[in-house]
């Protein structure tokens, strides 16, 4: 059961990663004195990024079985790899889509705007929400290991620069614990194709 159909042509897990995108680089060519504005387009980024995965959960077929994907989309990427763009939803990673939707959100609404360079906040806190969608959407594992790694970066920063206390210091315990964690999943990634070829 579903509150209402959503058509089919339209690609509405890319759309959940393109708009956070979209309102980063508006984000980035917008001047950094301007910090109402900075912030008022961040906010509105977010917003339309929740309401987009509302409109997905509502048109979502719910049910016994919800772990079936639906909204699948599937573009060959390195096809001689065996790679591709391939983005699904199912009913684990729906509500955490909407999760991710709402934090973010609320991230960029208690944010203060005297925050010492704003822009950048904003910039990273929304290139941070959608690697995040992405790690929940991906379906192919190299794709799902490029998020992951996209994810990394603005935490890193927002870490070192934004965060309390040692932020440094936790800035780079976190890098190093993330580069093993990382290198140790590229093997096992690497593993799994070489069973699979």
């Amino acid at each position: 059961m579903n509150w209402y159909t959503l058509p089919g042509s339209v690609p509405w897990l890319t759309l959940t990663l393109v708009i956070p995108l979209a309102g980063a680089l508006l984000v980035a060519l917008t001047p950094a004195v301007a910090g109402r504005v900075v912030k008022q387009l961040g906010v509105l980024t977010s917003v339309i990024t929740l309401a987009l995965v509302l409109a997905i959960i509502g048109g979502f077929q719910h049910g016994t079985g919800t772990l079936h994907l639906q909204f699948e989309e599937a573009r060959q990427w390195i096809p001689a790899l065996g790679i591709s763009y391939h983005l699904g939803i199912d009913g684990l990673s729906l509500f955490l889509l909407g999760l991710n939707a709402l934090l973010f959100l609320l991230a960029i609404v208690v944010t203060d705007p005297l925050t010492p360079r704003l822009k950048q906040f904003i910039l990273l806190l929304l290139i941070l929400e959608a690697a995040t969608a992405g790690i929940l959407l991906a379906l192919d594992l190299v794709l799902f290991y490029v998020f992951w790694e996209a994810m990394l970066v603005p935490l890193y920063f927002l870490i070192g620069v934004w965060g309390e206390g040692r932020r440094v210091y936790a800035a780079f315990k976190f890098l190093f614990y993330t580069v093993i964690g990382s290198f140790a999943t590229l093997i096992a990634i690497l593993a799994v194709a070489a069973i699979n070829f």
